[in-house]
């Protein structure tokens, strides 16, 4: 997996970021709020790990804005994070 944080702070929580370990990989990643946690799938690379973590760290910034019929949009989040993740590479926020 590239190289990400251990931990991100969103908003006023701290998030613990690892990889998924227990088999149940039948997603790219998962948000826990109760946990706070972000976990995503070892194989994720590159592009596609950076799209899955802002997708991630989306979930946890809508619940806590109380957004929470947003938050069970996955296509919604998805054209967010994937979107983001473009205007930051084309502008050369990120690598």
């Amino acid at each position: 997996m590239t190289k990400l944080p251990k931990k991100i702070k969103i908003g006023n929580l701290i998030y613990k970021i690892r990889e998924i370990t227990d088999g149940t990989e039948e997603y790219f990643g998962k948000s826990s709020y109760a946990e706070q946690e972000i976990a995503l799938t070892p194989e994720l690379k590159g592009d596609k790990l950076m799209e899955v973590f802002l997708h991630s760290i989306i979930h946890p910034i809508l619940i806590q804005g109380e957004y929470h019929e947003e938050n069970r949009d996955e296509k919604l989040i998805t054209l967010l994070a994937n979107n983001l993740y473009q205007v930051l590479k084309d502008n050369k926020f990120i690598n």
